[in-house]
């Protein structure tokens, strides 16, 4: 059938295979000169990158709670700021360069705007809202037959018996409550 308790024994006894020789790892080499220099170009540029008032650090609300390591980051005011001498106003869209350097312009255009009002789509959406409300009506008045049997609601009443929440335990279930019981002590 399988293996016996013999066929055990003698396997244990056995020398077990040696696993085939390792061959050696490669080992890390110095880097040369031309690979140095590539890298500190790379790591160059990205900081002057980061350093450049064109890059964009994106301002996001914070909900971790404050580390003491935090005051090692660097911070965003540590950044330099566009200044509009610095930049060459016809290169840019007129009105993405003034957004930029005036926002509250920006944002009082955004509170003026009006909102116009089709009086047509109105009494469009109003008839749609009182065709959808007849259909929702003639929906819930349909009889839908389940396969749901009341006394399921009733057998599944696990939640409620579970928790006990301590009353009743000064009760000592014996009945009386009144003088009843043990003897009067004149």
């Amino acid at each position: 059938m399988g293996l016996t308790f013999a066929d055990i024994q003698n396997l244990s006894r056995d020398e077990s295979q040696l696993y085939p020789p390792l061959e050696p790892l490669p080992l890390l080499t110095e880097y040369s000169k031309e690979e140095r220099e590539i890298a500190q170009l790379q790591i160059g540029f990205a900081s002057r990158l980061r350093q450049s008032a064109y890059y964009i650090v994106e301002t996001t609300k914070s909900t971790d709670l404050p580390r003491y390591s935090d005051k090692y980051r660097p911070s965003p005011t540590a950044q330099p700021t566009l200044k509009r001498k610095d930049l060459h106003q016809p290169f840019f869209p007129q009105e993405i360069f003034d957004d930029y350097f005036n926002p509250k312009r920006r944002r009082a255009a955004e509170r003026k705007s009006v909102k116009k009002i089709s009086l047509d789509k109105l009494v469009d959406d109003a008839a749609d809202a009182e065709q959808s409300d007849a259909e929702r009506s003639e929906a819930g008045s349909e009889i839908v037959e389940e396969d749901y049997d009341v006394d399921e609601e009733y057998d599944n009443d696990y939640a409620e018996n579970y928790f006990d929440n301590g009353e009743g335990d000064d009760d000592d279930l014996q009945g009386g409550g009144g003088d009843e019981g043990g003897g009067d002590y004149d």
